[in-house]
């Protein structure tokens, strides 16, 4: 993480940059169904560009900013809600305790509670609240789908991970330039 300062006008346009990325991003999630995982993956990476510079009330305000647009705009509503629900934050949580926690496997049980916490929740209020399924789970056992839904999360933070390090040493220094 960055500890130089920027220029206000450089963080109001990463801002505006990473809201308006992420709202066409979760749009085309919407529209184009048969390759929505990357389009989430890319919407809940976003945020990630400003943490990184520890502009976290920045990111946390174009996290805000472009899951409200994306709810008025957006025709299909469940892209939105996962962005809302489990992935917009998580970059921004990642950025936040991957300095500050030095085991890895204490460091990958908190992202894996992290991502449960919101998970469940996410499907609690899904279920309840919204009165819709997000997620079409198979016909296995709860065992199996708890153990599934890990190994996808380990997967993804993984891939997270591979985005932060081609983000850090190919595209930062071409969107926040160095001096």
């Amino acid at each position: 993480m960055n500890k130089r300062r920027l220029p206000a006008t450089l963080k109001l346009t990463l801002g505006a940059m990473v809201t308006a990325l992420t709202v066409l991003v979760l749009y085309a999630a919407a529209v184009l169904p048969a390759v929505r995982l990357p389009f989430y993956f890319a919407a809940s990476f976003l945020p990630y560009i400003l943490a990184c510079e520890g502009l976290y009330g920045w990111s946390l305000t174009a996290y805000l900013a472009s899951a409200a647009l994306s709810f008025f705009l957006l025709p299909d509503k469940t892209p939105v809600y996962l962005y809302i629900l489990l992935l917009g934050h998580y970059g921004i949580f990642r950025t936040a305790v991957q300095g500050r926690i030095k085991s890895k496997l204490f460091l990958a049980l908190v992202k894996l509670l992290y991502m449960d916490f919101f998970a469940g929740a996410g499907l609690y209020l899904s279920l309840t609240v919204l009165n819709i399924t997000l997620v079409q789970f198979p016909a296995l056992p709860d065992w199996a789908i708890a153990v599934l839904s890990q190994l996808g999360f380990l997967i993804y933070d993984l891939l997270f991970g591979a985005g932060v390090s081609i983000y850090e040493t190919r595209l930062r220094r071409t969107i926040v330039p160095r001096r």
